[in-house]
């Protein structure tokens, strides 16, 4: 399955609500060209009032710069990426929460031991907090020396993202030995629009 992350701007208005309207409104459209949307999120830190993420998934290479032009938006930047260990299913998400984009730049060459350290220290990170991971994408194979990665997770609230601040010894181990590997991280909190 092949994801796609959008960063869409409404440069008409202040806020996102407009912007999230117009993509629900081309939701069927999108569906009759095999194209489903993972979700679409707000910005709470990291984005700008009237910028939006919409995360869509299709068996193919697809994009959203039609359905975006005709809602009378802006595609800011597109982000073609593939599931590493979640999602195991794909289906739109539905759980209200924070959901952090955690943006990576990598070597490509480290890819494989990024998603291994993740899967490991989520075992205990998820069991010590009201947090799930959704997903850890990575960018198609390349030959070039970096990459981007990134992970989404919910969180229940703001509150327990910071208390994830500090997770269990095995948890921080495995997540330091990652960010050894990562040569940047930026993250973005957001809230699910449902």
């Amino acid at each position: 399955m092949i994801y796609q992350v959008s960063l869409i701007k409404d440069h008409c208005r202040p806020s996102s609500n407009s912007g999230i309207a117009a993509i629900r409104a081309h939701q069927a459209e999108l569906e009759t060209q095999g194209i489903r949307l993972y979700g679409i999120f707000a910005g709470l830190l990291g984005l700008a009032t009237n910028e939006i993420y919409v995360v869509t998934y299709s068996p193919q290479p697809h994009s959203l710069q039609a359905t975006v032009t005709a809602a009378g938006l802006e595609l800011e930047a597109s982000h073609e990426f593939l599931p590493t260990a979640r999602p195991t299913e794909h289906a739109p998400l539905t759980k209200p929460g924070i959901y952090v984009f955690r943006w990576f730049k990598v070597k490509n060459t480290d890819v494989k031991a990024i998603v291994e350290l993740s899967t490991t220290a989520w075992k205990s990170f998820e069991a010590g907090f009201q947090t799930q991971v959704q997903g850890l994408f990575a960018e198609p194979e390349s030959a070039a020396v970096f990459g981007q990665m990134l992970l989404i997770t919910r969180y229940a609230d703001l509150s327990v993202w910071e208390a994830s601040r500090h997770p269990s010894d095995e948890a921080r181990e495995n997540f330091q030995r990652r960010h050894a590997l990562t040569i940047e991280a930026k993250p973005i909190a957001t809230q699910l629009a449902l």
